[in-house]
Protein backbone atom coordinates (compact mmCIF):
# COMPACT_ATOMS: atom_id res chain seq x y z
CA UNK A 1 0.00 0.00 0.00
CA UNK A 2 1.37 3.11 -0.52
CA UNK A 3 0.73 6.67 0.79
CA UNK A 4 1.10 10.10 -0.23
CA UNK A 5 3.35 12.09 2.51
CA UNK A 6 2.16 15.38 3.08
CA UNK A 7 4.89 18.02 3.96
CA UNK A 8 4.51 19.80 7.02
CA UNK A 9 4.30 23.11 5.31
CA UNK A 10 1.62 21.80 3.05
CA UNK A 11 -0.54 21.05 6.14
CA UNK A 12 0.50 24.33 7.42
CA UNK A 13 -1.23 25.92 4.25
CA UNK A 14 -4.57 23.85 4.55
CA UNK A 15 -6.21 25.80 7.31
CA UNK A 16 -4.91 29.01 5.66
CA UNK A 17 -6.53 27.92 2.03
CA UNK A 18 -9.56 27.16 4.18
CA UNK A 19 -9.90 31.09 5.70
CA UNK A 20 -9.27 32.46 2.64
CA UNK A 21 -11.71 30.87 0.38
CA UNK A 22 -14.17 31.48 3.72
CA UNK A 23 -13.16 35.66 3.62
CA UNK A 24 -13.45 35.42 -0.20
CA UNK A 25 -16.60 33.94 0.65
CA UNK A 26 -18.08 36.43 2.87
CA UNK A 27 -16.90 39.21 0.90
CA UNK A 28 -19.03 37.73 -1.84
CA UNK A 29 -22.24 37.13 0.06
CA UNK A 30 -21.81 41.02 1.47
CA UNK A 31 -21.57 42.37 -2.06
CA UNK A 32 -24.58 40.63 -3.32
CA UNK A 33 -26.37 41.93 -0.17
CA UNK A 34 -25.55 45.28 -0.76
CA UNK A 35 -26.39 44.96 -4.64
CA UNK A 36 -29.70 43.61 -3.47
CA UNK A 37 -30.44 45.83 -1.03
CA UNK A 38 -29.56 49.07 -2.72
CA UNK A 39 -31.92 47.49 -5.87
CA UNK A 40 -34.97 47.30 -3.09
CA UNK A 41 -34.45 50.71 -2.19
CA UNK A 42 -34.22 52.12 -5.75
CA UNK A 43 -37.77 50.24 -6.27
CA UNK A 44 -39.33 51.06 -2.99
CA UNK A 45 -37.71 54.08 -1.30
CA UNK A 46 -36.16 56.34 -3.40
CA UNK A 47 -34.83 56.88 -6.78
CA UNK A 48 -32.70 59.87 -8.79
CA UNK A 49 -34.30 61.38 -12.04
CA UNK A 50 -32.92 63.81 -14.13
CA UNK A 51 -35.19 67.12 -15.32
CA UNK A 52 -35.48 66.71 -19.01
CA UNK A 53 -37.61 70.01 -20.95
CA UNK A 54 -38.78 73.16 -20.05
CA UNK A 55 -42.27 71.83 -18.69
CA UNK A 56 -40.99 73.06 -14.66
CA UNK A 57 -39.32 75.66 -15.53
CA UNK A 58 -38.27 78.08 -13.50
CA UNK A 59 -39.06 75.93 -10.53
CA UNK A 60 -36.76 72.86 -12.59
CA UNK A 61 -34.56 73.14 -15.17
CA UNK A 62 -33.28 69.89 -17.65
CA UNK A 63 -29.80 68.62 -16.37
CA UNK A 64 -30.78 68.97 -12.68
CA UNK A 65 -30.68 65.51 -10.62
CA UNK A 66 -33.53 65.38 -8.09
CA UNK A 67 -34.39 62.40 -5.54
CA UNK A 68 -38.08 61.06 -5.28
CA UNK A 69 -39.54 59.24 -2.11
CA UNK A 70 -41.71 56.59 -2.98
CA UNK A 71 -42.76 55.70 0.39
CA UNK A 72 -45.25 58.72 1.81
CA UNK A 73 -47.83 57.75 -0.84
CA UNK A 74 -47.92 54.19 0.13
CA UNK A 75 -50.04 55.85 2.91
CA UNK A 76 -50.82 58.93 1.78
CA UNK A 77 -52.54 60.49 -0.98
CA UNK A 78 -50.66 63.31 -2.82
CA UNK A 79 -51.50 66.83 -2.00
CA UNK A 80 -52.16 70.28 -3.63
CA UNK A 81 -49.01 71.24 -5.09
CA UNK A 82 -46.86 68.42 -4.63
CA UNK A 83 -44.45 67.72 -7.42
CA UNK A 84 -44.62 64.22 -8.86
CA UNK A 85 -43.22 61.99 -10.97
CA UNK A 86 -45.15 59.68 -13.04
CA UNK A 87 -46.37 57.41 -16.37
CA UNK A 88 -48.38 59.30 -17.91
CA UNK A 89 -51.55 57.65 -19.60
CA UNK A 90 -50.69 55.34 -23.01
CA UNK A 91 -46.83 55.26 -21.90
CA UNK A 92 -45.07 52.46 -20.40
CA UNK A 93 -42.99 52.19 -17.20
CA UNK A 94 -39.48 54.17 -18.83
CA UNK A 95 -41.76 57.52 -19.49
CA UNK A 96 -41.57 59.48 -16.72
CA UNK A 97 -42.69 62.88 -16.24
CA UNK A 98 -42.83 65.22 -13.38
CA UNK A 99 -45.81 67.85 -12.75
CA UNK A 100 -47.30 69.85 -9.96
CA UNK A 101 -50.59 68.56 -8.69
CA UNK A 102 -53.40 71.01 -8.75
CA UNK A 103 -56.55 68.85 -8.77
CA UNK A 104 -57.07 66.54 -6.48
CA UNK A 105 -59.98 63.51 -6.54
CA UNK A 106 -63.80 65.11 -6.66
CA UNK A 107 -62.29 68.99 -7.67
CA UNK A 108 -63.62 70.31 -10.70
CA UNK A 109 -60.68 71.98 -12.95
CA UNK A 110 -61.78 74.53 -15.82
CA UNK A 111 -59.56 76.85 -17.48
CA UNK A 112 -61.29 80.01 -18.35
CA UNK A 113 -59.79 82.98 -19.90
CA UNK A 114 -56.31 82.08 -19.82
CA UNK A 115 -56.42 80.67 -15.99
CA UNK A 116 -56.94 78.03 -13.90
CA UNK A 117 -60.47 77.47 -11.63
CA UNK A 118 -61.01 75.01 -9.33
CA UNK A 119 -64.28 74.38 -7.28
CA UNK A 120 -66.06 77.38 -9.50
CA UNK A 121 -62.64 79.79 -7.90
CA UNK A 122 -59.64 80.77 -9.52
CA UNK A 123 -56.85 79.34 -8.58
CA UNK A 124 -54.18 81.17 -6.06
CA UNK A 125 -51.38 80.54 -7.73
CA UNK A 126 -49.47 83.76 -8.13
CA UNK A 127 -45.74 82.02 -8.69
CA UNK A 128 -47.50 80.89 -11.97
CA UNK A 129 -49.47 83.61 -13.40
CA UNK A 130 -49.08 83.73 -16.99
CA UNK A 131 -52.12 83.34 -19.06
CA UNK A 132 -52.33 80.29 -20.40
CA UNK A 133 -52.85 79.68 -23.74
CA UNK A 134 -54.29 75.89 -24.64
CA UNK A 135 -56.62 75.47 -22.11
CA UNK A 136 -56.83 71.54 -23.84
CA UNK A 137 -59.19 69.49 -22.81
CA UNK A 138 -59.54 71.41 -19.50
CA UNK A 139 -61.79 74.04 -21.89
CA UNK A 140 -64.62 72.33 -20.63
CA UNK A 141 -65.33 71.69 -17.58
CA UNK A 142 -63.57 68.33 -15.78
CA UNK A 143 -64.31 66.37 -12.23
CA UNK A 144 -61.35 64.96 -11.04
CA UNK A 145 -62.43 61.20 -10.47
CA UNK A 146 -61.59 58.63 -7.60
CA UNK A 147 -57.68 57.99 -7.11
CA UNK A 148 -57.34 60.38 -9.92
CA UNK A 149 -55.26 63.60 -10.17
CA UNK A 150 -55.08 66.68 -12.45
CA UNK A 151 -51.15 67.75 -12.82
CA UNK A 152 -49.98 70.72 -14.89
CA UNK A 153 -45.94 71.93 -15.25
CA UNK A 154 -45.15 75.35 -14.01
CA UNK A 155 -44.33 76.63 -17.14
CA UNK A 156 -47.75 76.43 -18.40
CA UNK A 157 -47.37 77.52 -21.69
CA UNK A 158 -44.67 74.42 -22.95
CA UNK A 159 -46.07 71.54 -20.59
CA UNK A 160 -47.31 68.46 -21.73
CA UNK A 161 -49.80 67.45 -18.98
CA UNK A 162 -53.28 66.86 -17.98
CA UNK A 163 -54.43 69.50 -20.63
CA UNK A 164 -53.80 66.90 -23.03
CA UNK A 165 -54.20 63.51 -21.69
CA UNK A 166 -56.45 63.91 -19.13
CA UNK A 167 -55.92 63.62 -15.47
CA UNK A 168 -53.39 60.38 -14.04
CA UNK A 169 -54.29 57.52 -11.39
CA UNK A 170 -52.59 57.37 -8.54
CA UNK A 171 -51.18 54.13 -8.93
CA UNK A 172 -49.26 55.83 -12.23
CA UNK A 173 -47.37 58.13 -9.73
CA UNK A 174 -43.62 56.98 -8.48
CA UNK A 175 -43.56 59.24 -5.87
CA UNK A 176 -43.10 62.81 -4.79
CA UNK A 177 -39.95 64.85 -6.23
CA UNK A 178 -38.15 66.03 -2.61
CA UNK A 179 -34.78 67.01 -2.86
CA UNK A 180 -32.93 68.44 -5.63
CA UNK A 181 -28.97 67.41 -5.57
CA UNK A 182 -27.54 68.58 -8.64
CA UNK A 183 -26.37 71.05 -9.68
CA UNK A 184 -24.68 71.48 -6.12
CA UNK A 185 -25.26 75.57 -5.40
CA UNK A 186 -29.31 74.98 -6.31
CA UNK A 187 -29.16 71.63 -3.66
CA UNK A 188 -31.95 71.89 -1.56
CA UNK A 189 -35.65 70.54 -0.82
CA UNK A 190 -38.30 71.24 -3.08
CA UNK A 191 -41.43 73.20 -2.34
Amino acid sequence: MSSVNKKPSDMEKEPQKRSEMKEFINLLLYIVGVIIIALLLNKFVIQKVEVDGPSMNTTLKTGQHLIVEKVTYYFKDPKRSDIVVFTPPGYDDDTLYIKRVIGLPGDKIQIIDGYIYLNGSQYDDKQWMEEILDPGVAEEEITVGEDEYFVVGDNRNDSTDSREFGTIQKSSIMGKAVLRIWPLNKFGTLK
